[in-house]
């Protein structure tokens, strides 16, 4: 989603530029933030997609794998570790995630995730 106002507040302001107007796009204080100013930002939703290697019971099916990981009582906050884990021995996970973009957001979005639009700062 898109925010409306983009008044430029004191998140635009960087000790290295003039103390009265926006680092990137140079409007004053008070002003609107250029259309093409880095500050202004919108929500989407994006896909991301990762794969790995994980350790499972020998006798488990693809079935079995898949309904322990999406339908059982495993809680997917608990890759987390594992991410971590492949990043430490991987050095990063560039080459094994890939990112695609869906759509911009909808408010279902936002709410659902809990990132705002209205919450960027100026």
């Amino acid at each position: 989603m898109k925010k409306d106002n983009w008044e430029v507040k004191d998140y635009g302001i960087r000790p290295a530029g003039n103390p009265d107007e926006c680092f990137y796009c140079r409007t004053k204080k008070g002003g609107i933030h250029k259309e093409d100013c880095p500050i202004r930002s919108r929500t989407i939703v994006m896909k991301m997609e990762v794969e790995m290697v994980l350790q499972v019971p020998e006798d488990w099916d693809e079935d079995m794998c898949n309904f322990h990981k999406n339908e059982g009582s495993w809680c997917a906050t608990n890759i987390i570790s594992e991410l971590e884990r492949m990043d430490d021995k991987m050095g990063c996970l560039c080459s094994v995630a890939e990112f695609k973009y869906l759509r911009e957001a909808k408010e279902e979005d936002e709410e659902k995730f809990q990132v705002f639009a209205k919450d960027i700062p100026q």
